[in-house]
């Protein structure tokens, strides 16, 4: 019987394939600045790729393809990615490991855990199990029997029990919650979501990618699973021995209650246009917080002349580029049952991966388990039903809290309506871009004062054919100017949650440095980075992206996850301190924000702080109208 997938529900960034490109020869040997330089594999398996994983002859080839070529990169190359390098060490744990060489599984796993730049991956990732596993069957001096799974049992508490409970509870709490939920048939989602082959160009065509979630797959079936009630009563014991009495205490502190500002109706307060550039909004759920077009009317006519009809509260573009007046993507009956799967489910998700035992916690490990539904999707349902909520979602959270907001939805669908993303020629990606600087074009002529874009495109590899490097350079370029064009904006873009360097993975807009963009990355209740969050230079703040709870076409309230949640947060802050001082700039904005935020829990990252950013530009004002 096949592993049944599941896929975590998270609000995330769309990504986009550029092109369906043929695969082709890795540049020489030279210095990686650049995700898209990164040689890739071309390993040609099965149509099913999970037959790979299924049997030792079939995933040997696989895996000596994969050893080779991962050895030639680390060989030949110098890569800047911290990132990049700790999974091509990662992959080769796991490969020892399989093989048996237990002292190379550990020296690969020592030299990727060092390369780990968030505290709870490095200290309870996937590089855990293999180094347990390494130990214990070099202490025993085999992988089986009662001395190994003592040896194992006796390695897990010591590791565990040295580390500080703060900066690990929620990493025990999802470990726990992937463990319990594995089984022979049922493959969680333990590296992020899995890239799926490409069936139509290239069937059979393995990516690096997908290889080592193959790899690791192979690993958790054979060497985890087997020892799976090992590690969970080691998680219990360690977790047991830190826990308060009571749920309410035992949880990860809130820091964002106390952060949140809610701006009241008696405050003289300014309108402040926001718009929401995204998949579509449901405008009904927000009827006294639109921006409306006074010059337009819903007459299904271009009333004011701009090329727009009925653009009474927003502008819409297809995924083919056309002009839509529909300002939300349509769903079907069945896309709407799926919706309403995911979010009564929602709430047990989220509970269960936090390891809360609550009833909806029981009620979503029973329902995956016992296959009756799969509340986390699997095809492209997902993307489909994404489409329809995503931009709403965003939007609630952009407007919370701020009377005096105005949302002026921009709809930019990145997939059609059946939920694909067929390539795109030249002609349609220089579209794209003149579309980009259309949209910003409208937000400056109706007043917009910050732009949500939760949404990124990625480069194609550097290896590609010209044509593919030449669409997405034009799109990076018309993105640029349109944001560089409209310096009285200011842009909030999503980092992504493929758990990268934005800067090195080159996806737009989360990778541009521009004076009036910010990039936001994801941090859960307790300021801890989410393991799916991405980072780097250019990712200035961080803001709460775990379990947020938003409303979605309907108005029905849902939990979601993703940097997505995070961006509209930012925005959020921006509208309410231009709503108290619309004379603010830009720059007195993001200063203001940045000056308020605080240092996360490890001193790395920069958490915004709503109310301490709303008092700063209190003693600003005061001290504004005490000057002589």
């Amino acid at each position: 019987m096949k592993p049944h997938r599941v896929f975590r529900a998270l609000a995330g960034a769309c990504l986009i394939a550029l092109l369906a490109l043929a695969p082709s020869p890795a540049a020489a040997g030279g210095r990686i600045t650049r995700a898209a330089e990164v040689p890739e594999l071309h390993f040609q398996g099965p149509w099913n790729p999970d037959d790979l994983a299924a049997s030792p002859e079939a995933f040997a080839p696989l895996a000596a393809a994969v050893r080779a070529h991962v050895e030639k990169i680390l060989q030949d190359y110098d890569i800047e990615d911290k990132t990049t390098l700790k999974n091509l060490h990662t992959t080769l744990a796991h490969l020892d490991l399989l093989e048996g060489r237990d002292d190379g599984a550990l020296e690969h796993v020592d030299r990727a855990r060092r390369l780990e730049e968030k505290d709870g991956e490095r200290l309870l990732g996937i590089t855990f199990y293999c180094e347990a596993i390494a130990w214990a069957r070099k202490d025993a001096g085999s992988g089986s029997g009662e001395f190994f799974l003592h040896s194992l049992r006796s390695h897990v508490s010591q590791y565990l029990n040295q580390l500080p409970w703060e900066d690990v509870r929620e990493a025990v709490a999802r470990n726990r919650a992937l463990l319990e939920l594995t089984n022979e048939h049922i493959i969680p989602t333990w590296m992020g979501p899995r890239p799926e082959p490409d069936s139509k160009t290239n069937p059979g065509m393995v990516s690096l990618e997908l290889a080592d979630q193959l790899i690791f797959e192979r690993v958790l079936m054979t060497l985890i699973l087997p020892v799976k009630n090992e590690f969970l009563q080691e998680f219990q014991t360690y977790a047991e021995g830190h826990q308060a009495a009571t749920v309410a205490t035992s949880l990860p502190p809130d820091i964002w209650r106390s952060r949140t500002v809610t701006l009241g109706t008696d405050l003289a307060l300014t309108p402040v246009v926001l718009a929401v550039w995204d998949t579509g909004v449901d405008t009904s759920i927000f009827p006294d917080r639109l921006y409306v077009n006074r010059r337009e009317a819903p007459n299904g006519r271009d009333n004011d002349g701009n090329g727009f009809v009925g653009d009474v509260n927003g502008i819409g573009f297809r995924y083919d580029g056309e002009r839509t007046p529909e300002l939300l993507v349509p769903i079907d009956d069945e896309g709407r049952r799926l919706i309403e799967n995911e979010r009564a489910a929602a709430q047990g998700k989220a509970d269960f991966f936090s390891g809360v035992d609550s009833p909806e916690a029981r009620s979503f490990q029973q329902a995956i388990a016992e296959g009756v539904s799969d509340p986390l999707l699997t095809d492209n349902a997902k993307t489909r039903i994404l489409s329809h909520t995503h931009g709403t979602q965003v939007a609630d959270v952009a407007v919370a809290g701020n009377p005096a907001a105005r949302l002026l939805v921009v709809r930019q669908s990145l997939r059609d309506e059946s939920g694909e993303s067929p390539p795109r020629d030249l002609r349609a990606w220089r579209r794209f871009a003149l579309n980009a600087m259309t949209i910003v074009e409208y937000c400056k002529a109706h007043g917009a004062r910050v732009v949500n874009m939760s949404w990124m495109l990625s480069p194609p590899p550097a290896t590609s054919p010209a044509l593919a490097q030449e669409c997405f350079a034009i799109v990076k370029r018309g993105l640029t100017q349109a944001i560089r064009s409209a310096p009285q904006i200011l842009f909030v873009a999503a980092a992504g949650n493929a758990n990268e360097n934005a800067t090195f993975s080159e996806g737009i807009p989360p990778s541009l440095e521009l004076p009036n963009l910010l990039t936001v990355g994801a941090v859960d209740q307790s300021g801890h980075p989410t393991e799916f969050t991405s980072f780097g230079k250019t990712v200035v703040l961080y803001a709460n992206g775990q379990s947020v709870e938003a409303r979605i076409p309907g108005g029905e309230r849902m939990k979601v996850s993703g940097t997505s949640l995070a961006a509209p947060q930012v925005v959020n802050l921006a509208a309410k301190l231009f709503a108290i001082d619309p004379s603010l700039t830009v720059a007195d904005v993001i200063g203001l924000i940045k000056s308020g935020a605080s240092s996360g829990p490890a001193g790395a990252i920069q958490l915004i702080n709503p109310k301490r950013s709303v008092v700063l530009l209190a003693i600003r004002e005061d001290r504004k109208w005490r000057l002589p």
